[in-house]
């Protein structure tokens, strides 16, 4: 809507200016010529003479005028553009280029700047983010004296758009058009490979002239000969036909748009009319171009009031510098007709496909074993734009936008001297990722009959995949079924997702999706990556990405149609679980064993784990899967109906909801802390909105919840209300933590005691965690100390970041004090400093200094300093912060996700004193995010990000049904 609201302003402008940053550059240069021409008010030129002193005139005369048309002929076409539906062709998007023909000093180059520089003051007006726009203008010109003064005025003019995030690249081919446009396409490349602008401001007379004299017939003539055409008489506009197809067909480009200018007046030389000679040039090219599709939008007698600069030679006759002038101009699109209808490419870039996406993997992210839970803000911020761009992005195959280099790592406790490589990925590449996978992904579900992980989702709310927990029980189902009466041979694959081949992925997905052209290159980009240590060059898939799982399970797809087939046996798999139930009268199971080896080495040289690939009796391996009837039991007959009555409301608490959904959430959730229970603001809402449609049959069946205190101090009376009101819900509370936690310590005994059966331990890890997670929910109590401990010592089993996060709840500071200062894994020290933050009822000034400390520590890991600086932003503590000690932070912090931290600190803890030091911090910062942060900073000072909820169209996808609690959402690993 930006864009649409920006453009009504400047249609609404009565008056056209060069803007004061162009003008000063104009009067710069100008002022530079009179000291070089002392008569330069005087000069005449002539257009078949390259000299400075031509060149000089021209600029003098020409330059303001050929700019304001050129400005206001782009502005015309991005209206009309987007009110056709298609969208803005320069405006909102992260790279641009320009090939100004017959540069005239940069007339249509600085026009196109100019229309960028005020669409970014606009959104930065309206409080906006602005997001860096990388702009490339190649003038062409066969005079070196104007491509000179095209250099020198554009060059000056860009220099004053840093500050609006515009990086311009500026370059020059000197040669006549069109003949000069086989060079430049294979000595340049395009910022954007969407769509690439052509603009001749007035050169018809010199292209018609260039014709007129054989030149550009003969090239055209030799053109043909080389290229192996028919010979015959080329018309006018032929040849620049050619030069349009090399561009979109050298450069591999979806469109070019030509924008041609012609003043009101005759051609001397012939009597034709200039618009005349226009139309015959386009409709010359229109007939050539029959391979592509060509749209041409023709403007005759385009209105124009202008204001030339001070320093301009023309002014009326009373000395007026404004001016009312008719021009014409005539805007070719011509298309590449297989990009244009590749309808996959399309769909995976729609704008609802691309929406889905983001709110798939934004869950997905915000449930990861570690959340750049900052960045995530940063994208709600503005996240229609923020969709907007990076879906123009794509289109431009802008593959570093996706940002995937700076995928952060860290390594989660695996089990006992083993750890598993995580990446933080970045939000951007998870959401294309998860659009290329809705709109191919389906295709490829006949290759996974045999697996039972990653299923997609075919409703459209906020999962990519079905619900985990329900796949994995039904694994379980098929397993002990196809078990009853055989032996099992179980196995895994050994690191699976580091041995993955990228190459040889991404053909298996070119095979079972049928990606293709546009969506084949994005797909290679996205997989085709260093995932860093411990991954070979080549190899592996970042864990922790939305779309990883996914792709990983098409990859060990290849396999199941050889393993499926073998006789006397019954293959199931879940990821990389694999099970076989074997008829041991028909094959034996170690020949089975030996199929799987060697499909496996003939896939990717994969190898089996061998601690997990091993035989055992089907009623032994169904005893050892099922999950215990007590867990069931707990689950399903007390701790889930304890739960849905903290989420029915009755009218009177469903009334403040409808009247303030957030406020009322945030109150409900401070009140039920003090039972104690928690449950995250988003969760809870989602809980409630769930339940909402079905309130009619509902009512009286939730807790009675007595009116929200206006005041804190009266919060024990609200307890004491609440307990009054509820007996039996805050019996059954109190009980059911009593038994969770009498569990917790009784699965850690067992697991701490040396000896026991791998079964043994299977089932206490199992219990162990089912208890665990569900404490955290009511309140840790008796079970904090030893899960505190577990943390610290045995983290592999725990939840080690929920358990954290249960820790704060209940203000166990120094127990996160000990793990964040004991604790030898990166990754739990990690955890326990963001979770310092959320400790009530506040946190210790311990904590402070100990995120401080961290941030500063050069040995600190990437992980740790992410969320350390999460957590003094989530603290909001401030005292004595100085500008000394915010610049040191930023300034010698390498990673740029970290980076955006310390400079949304700074703008916390200072406020409007920041700005100047951020105003000039940002011209030399290129990474967007930390630009997005800056800008944020600046716009909001003295704001608080992280107090910011959830933006409203994330509602848009709640789904209809989730688990009982959060972190049954959570894949952590299996039950």
């Amino acid at each position: 809507m930006s864009v649409e609201r920006f453009l009504g302003e400047m249609a609404d402008a009565s008056v056209l200016r060069l803007g004061e940053s162009l003008e000063n550059a104009y009067t710069v240069l100008i002022e530079e010529l009179r000291g070089t021409f002392a008569e330069l008010d005087n000069l005449t030129y002539d257009l078949d003479v390259d000299s400075a002193e031509n060149a000089a005139a021209q600029a003098h005369r020409l330059f303001p005028t050929h700019c304001l048309k050129c400005l206001a002929a782009l502005t015309d076409i991005e209206a009309r553009s987007v009110s056709d539906g298609k969208g803005s062709n320069v405006l909102g998007w992260p790279a641009v280029t320009l090939i100004d023909v017959g540069c005239g000093a940069g007339a249509a180059s600085a026009a196109l700047l100019a229309l960028l520089q005020r669409y970014q003051e606009f959104l930065l007006a309206r409080g906006g983010l602005l997001s860096p726009v990388r702009v490339s203008v190649i003038g062409v010109d066969a005079g070196a004296a104007m491509l000179d003064l095209y250099s020198r005025l554009v060059g000056m003019y860009s220099q004053s758009l840093v500050d609006w995030l515009i990086d311009v690249n500026l370059d020059q081919v000197q040669g006549r058009f069109p003949q000069v446009m086989w060079q430049l396409t294979r000595s340049h490349r395009p910022s954007n490979k969407d769509i690439v602008i052509l603009v001749m401001s007035n050169v018809v007379r010199a292209l018609g002239q260039s014709f007129a004299r054989g030149s550009t017939p003969t090239w055209e003539g030799i053109r043909r000969v080389l290229g192996g055409e028919p010979p015959g008489e080329p018309g006018f506009g032929e040849a620049e036909a050619r030069a349009l197809t090399g561009i979109v067909e050298d450069w591999g480009v979806g469109s070019v748009g030509l924008l041609s200018i012609v003043t009101s007046g005759k051609d001397a030389a012939t009597g034709k009319w200039w618009h005349e000679q226009l139309s015959a040039m386009t409709n010359g090219m229109s007939r050539r171009l029959v391979a592509h599709d060509v749209k041409c939008h023709r403007v005759r007698d385009r209105r124009l009031t202008f204001e030339n600069p001070r320093s301009s030679l023309w002014r009326s006759r009373d000395g007026r510098l404004r001016h009312d002038t008719t021009y014409h101009y005539d805007w070719l699109v011509v298309a590449d007709k297989v990009r244009a209808g590749d309808d996959q490419w399309r769909r995976v870039l729609a704008p609802d496909n691309l929406e889905l996406a983001w709110a798939r993997a934004r869950r997905h992210a915000t449930h990861e074993a570690l959340t750049d839970e900052i960045e995530v803000r940063l994208f709600d911020a503005n996240v229609e734009e923020n969709l907007s761009r990076l879906r123009k992005s794509m289109l431009a195959n802008d593959w570093l936008a996706l940002n995937m280099q700076h995928a952060m790592p860290f390594d989660v406790p695996k089990k006992e001297g083993e750890t598993r490589p995580k990446r933080v990925a970045r939000l951007e590449e998870q959401a294309v990722a998860a659009a290329v996978i809705q709109a191919v992904g389906s295709s490829a579900d006949r290759f996974r009959r045999a697996s039972y992980a990653y299923r997609l989702n075919k409703r459209r709310d906020e999962f990519l995949y079905q619900y985990w927990l329900n796949r994995w029980k039904a694994y379980l189902r098929r397993t002990h079924k196809s078990a009853q009466s055989r032996r099992v041979l179980r196995s895994d694959v050994t690191r699976f997702y580091e041995k993955i081949e990228q190459d040889t992925l991404v053909d298996i997905i070119n095979r079972t999706t049928s990606v293709s052209g546009l969506t084949e290159e994005l797909v290679h980009a996205l997989l085709c990556r260093d995932c860093g240590p411990p991954h070979s060059t080549g190899m592996g898939l970042p864990q922790g990405h939305v779309a990883s799982g996914f792709w990983a399970d098409l990859y060990l797809s290849q396999v199941d149609a050889i393993l499926s087939q073998i006789q006397g046996v019954v293959y199931t798999r879940y990821a990389d679980d694999m099970v076989f139930a074997i008829d041991s009268d028909i094959v034996d199971s170690d020949h089975v064993r030996c199929r799987l080896e060697t499909a496996l080495r003939e896939l990717g040289d994969l190898v089996v784990s061998e601690d997990k690939t091993f035989t055992q009796v089907g009623g032994q391996y169904v005893n050892e899967t099922s999950l215990a009837d007590c867990l069931t039991e707990l689950d399903r007959k007390r701790f889930k109906p304890l739960m849905e009555q903290v989420y029915k409301l009755d009218r009177a608490p469903i009334a403040g909801y409808l009247r303030d959904e957030w406020r009322f959430v945030r109150e409900y959730r401070e009140l039920l802390a003090l039972i104690p229970l928690f449950v995250s603001v988003p969760w809870l809402r989602r809980k409630i909105d769930q339940y909402r449609s079905r309130w009619r049959g509902l009512f009286g069946g939730g807790l009675k919840i007595p009116p929200f205190p206006s005041e804190p101090r009266l919060h024990n009376h609200w307890l004491l209300e609440f307990a009054g009101l509820n007996p039996e819900w805050t019996d059954a509370h109190a009980q059911l933590r009593d038994d969770l936690t009498a569990l917790c310590q009784d699965s850690a005994e067992t697991l701490l005691q040396s000896g026991g059966t791998r079964a043994v331990r299977h089932r206490a890890r199992r219990r162990l965690r089912f208890a665990a997670y569900r404490l955290c929910v009511l309140g840790l109590g008796d079970a904090a100390p030893l899960l505190a401990d577990l943390v610290l010592e045995r983290p592999c089993l725990v939840p080690v970041q929920s358990v954290c996060c249960g820790l704060a709840d209940c203000g166990d500071h120094r127990s996160l004090l000990r793990i964040a200062g004991l604790s030898e894994s990166p990754y739990v020290r990690a955890c326990a400093i963001r979770a310092l933050a959320d400790v009530r009822p506040s946190v210790p000034d311990r904590a402070i200094n100990l995120m401080v400390r961290t941030m500063e520590d050069d040995l600190s890991m990437p992980c740790e300093k992410l969320k350390a600086s999460e957590a003094l932003l989530y603290s909001d503590r401030w005292d004595g912060v100085t500008m000394d000690d915010c610049r040191a932070l930023v300034e010698q912090e390498a990673d740029p996700y970290v980076v955006k931290n310390c400079v949304l600190i700074m703008g916390r803890a200072l406020g409007a004193s920041a700005a100047e030091y951020l105003s000039e911090y940002r011209r030399h910062c290129p990474h967007p995010v930390v630009q997005a942060a800056v800008q944020w900073t600046l716009q909001h000072p003295g704001g608080n990000l992280a107090s910011a909820e959830e933006p409203s169209l994330v509602c848009k996808y709640y789904a209809k049904k989730y688990p009982v609690v959060e972190t049954d959402t959570q894949e952590e690993d299996s039950p």
